[in-house]
């Protein structure tokens, strides 16, 4: 809403302004020719005079239609003026050069003029018009103003709607009538009008007045009923999102206008998310997802920063990171420039640092190699291990690891957070062990068959000088079977196994190690598919498998013939159906 305080009709400029420039020329004329002097006794007020008078002043002839015309004797046009703009007054004085008349003229200020007034007089015969005083008095005849020069003003201060009168006190030479006005300027009535930012709930609105600016202006701004201002652009935070009333009121020198505009605060968006993966998680692999729960749809916009310089703008988001550590991220929703943020932090957890310290075998065949493993520069209680090496597979489950034979050892190491580490450590061979010993031993019968065998393994080594002990590995799988000068193995299955004998001096301490390869046969008999024939007839059956052969009729009858060879001939006896069965026992070359 604009209010707008109106006034009546104006007059035409043009024609007042040479008014003003016709009177203030001639007045200014006037006064190069001062007046004989006159002693105050002379200085009498002359009257009476037509008209009234509102302050008891001698006379006033003040125009009371809109239009008000009076002679010019020096031959300009005539002038004519509105009410408003003219107080005109006319007088007749019986004067000479040293006495005084007085005429007063009453008006009512109005917003639509500059409150400031001019004088200018002539008078008919064209003689000279001396001032000795103005005086502006207010509605109770209280003097507020005076100068004592002729069109001393401009008055200013004057407040709209009330009574002024105004009084010229004069003498004049040459003639008795005098022609007096005074008028005042226009101005335009101040303009109130502002614009706004759309502020977001709990920020400050910024108003910038747009009105009229400059001395004498007055502000007085109204925040919808919830405060007020005065400075010319303030600003004003209001307690919630939604529209608001303000009213803007401008005011100079009693004039005001004032203008209601809607201002608009925007709610904020809300940011939120929540955690799609778990948390922590291991540096290997990780990967984190983030779904938005917050403010979604139309104009919203999002920022994603995950707090290791990358960042992302879709609704929801994902990342994964290249170094261990706790990281902010933070979402940041927008909406109508409006926004609000929502962070939390996630871990990403390191693997395990792993170091080993290897102690290599001592020498050859003495299996003390040791794997000394530090988690993160440290035992480590609260993680698991897992040790295979490159021949028999599962080693051990413990931190470190001893009484090893050369070979490549890896490690698994699992720690509380889960993340995992793999590290590999070589126990190598330091040579042959140089102990004084020799190795040795003697086998009873080498190869055997597997029906009744029994392999005989004597010392044969000896040491110089200290007590020496001796243990079998009879399959040569890190497992020592039998200790002693002499040892006894019956092996359950056919096959090549090699022996290792472990000599060890128990006073340096030092072993050697001597090894021999023996074999277990098991002979495979086959006596021929079964025969059929008739009686009285003979066969021949064949055996396989072996270098010697003997056969043996167990059931029926009859003679077998060549029975140390492989194919024998049978002559079965007995009626049908008689069954003869012959067994065949095979001796290879073992």
């Amino acid at each position: 809403m604009k209010k707008i305080f109106t006034t009546p009709e104006r007059w035409n400029a043009k024609p007042f302004l040479l008014a003003i420039i016709f009177m203030v020329s001639h007045v200014t004329a006037m006064a190069f020719f001062p007046p004989p002097s006159c002693t105050p006794a002379d200085k009498a007020s002359a009257g009476p005079w037509p008209g009234n008078s509102t302050c008891g002043s001698p006379a006033v002839n003040l125009s009371t239609t809109c239009s008000f015309e009076f002679p010019d004797p020096t031959g300009y046009p005539q002038i004519a003026a509105e009410c408003d703009d003219f107080i005109a007054m006319q007088g007749q004085p019986d004067l000479d050069r040293c006495h005084q008349a007085t005429i007063c003229g009453s008006f009512t200020a109005e917003c639509d003029h500059m409150n400031y007034f001019q004088l200018a007089t002539y008078s008919t015969c064209g003689g000279w018009v001396e001032t000795a005083s103005e005086v502006l008095y207010d509605a109770s005849c209280t003097p507020i103003q005076s100068t004592s020069t002729i069109g001393g003003g401009p008055w200013t201060g004057l407040t709209p709607g009330d009574t002024y009168t105004y009084c010229l006190t004069f003498q004049q030479l040459s003639c008795n009538t005098l022609n007096a006005y005074l008028w005042s300027e226009h101005q335009s009535i101040p303009t109130a009008d502002f614009t706004a930012n759309t502020a977001c709930d709990g920020d400050p609105t910024n108003f910038t007045n747009q009105g009229t600016t400059g001395g004498g202006v007055t502000f007085s701004w109204d925040f919808d009923g919830l405060g007020t201002s005065s400075a010319e652009d303030p600003s004003f935070t209001f307690p919630s999102d939604g529209t608001y009333n303000v009213t803007q009121e401008i005011c100079r020198s009693g004039c005001c206008d004032e203008v209601t505009l809607p201002v608009t605060v925007n709610p904020n968006p809300t940011a939120s998310f929540t955690l799609g993966s778990p948390d922590p998680q291991c540096l290997v692999g990780n990967f984190f997802s983030f779904t938005n729960t917050g403010t979604t749809g139309g104009l919203t916009t999002y920022s994603w920063d995950y707090g290791d310089g990358g960042s992302s703008t879709g609704q929801n988001g994902s990342h994964s990171y290249a170094t261990d550590g706790t990281f902010n991220v933070c979402l940041t929703t927008t909406l109508n420039g409006c926004t609000d943020q929502f962070c939390m932090n996630i871990d990403v957890d390191p693997s395990p640092v792993l170091t080993t310290a290897i102690t290599n075998e001592s020498c050859d065949g003495m299996g003390d190699g040791a794997v000394d493993l530090s988690v993160n520069g440290g035992p480590c209680g609260s993680c698991t291990f897992s040790w295979i090496d490159g021949v028999a597979g599962p080693v051990a489950t413990t931190e470190d690891i001893g009484g090893l034979d050369p070979d490549t050892y890896t490690v698994t190491v699992t720690a509380p957070s889960g993340c995992t580490a793999v590290t590999a450590a070589v126990v190598a061979a330091s040579g042959p062990c140089a102990c004084g010993l020799t190795t040795g031993f003697n086998i009873n019968t080498n190869p055997q068959c597997l029906e009744n065998n029994s392999f005989t393994y004597t010392n044969t080594g000896t040491a110089h000088g200290g007590i020496i002990n001796v243990e079998w590995d009879f399959e040569d799988d890190g497992t020592y079977d039998a200790s002693g000068n002499v040892a006894v193995c019956v092996y359950a299955a056919a096959g090549t196994y090699t022996v290792r004998q472990r000599i060890t001096d128990t006073s340096v301490p030092c072993s050697q190690f001597s090894t021999q390869v023996v074999t277990v046969n098991e002979a495979v008999a086959d006596a021929g598919p079964d025969l059929e024939v008739c009686q009285g007839e003979s066969t021949v059956i064949n055996g396989s498998g072996g270098t010697g052969y003997s056969w043996a009729q167990i059931q029926g009858g009859g003679s077998l013939t060549s029975a140390g060879t492989s194919s024998p001939t049978a002559t079965p006896t007995g009626a049908f159906p008689t069954v003869n069965e012959y067994h065949v026992r095979v001796t290879d070359a073992n």
